[in-house]
């Protein structure tokens, strides 16, 4: 257990970790303004996707994480959600 803890990669796993989570959880807060709209929650789940891009391939934790984002973002993108993102006024600029 002490070997773990003085591991350099032990502590970069937890940072990339904790910066997904800090994302989530900014995303989470965006989305539960008054103002949110569709095109926020795309901006989101695109900028959340770069992020676990990111992760390194050798943090184990990174293919569960994937497979989720996966799944929410499949339940998520319907046909209808994706041309109102692209109707919106505010996607041009």
């Amino acid at each position: 257990m002490l070997n773990l803890i003085q591991s350099d990669k032990f502590y970069t796993k937890c940072r990339q970790i904790a910066f997904i989570l800090k994302l989530i959880k900014e995303l989470t807060n965006i989305l539960e303004a008054w103002s949110a709209n569709l095109a926020d929650c795309f901006i989101g789940l695109i900028k959340l996707a770069a992020a676990i891009n990111q992760i390194d391939n050798a943090n184990l934790w990174k293919l569960k994480v994937i497979l989720n984002y996966n799944q929410r973002f499949v339940e998520f993108a319907n046909d209808y959600y994706i041309l109102l993102y692209w109707l919106h006024l505010l996607y041009r600029g």
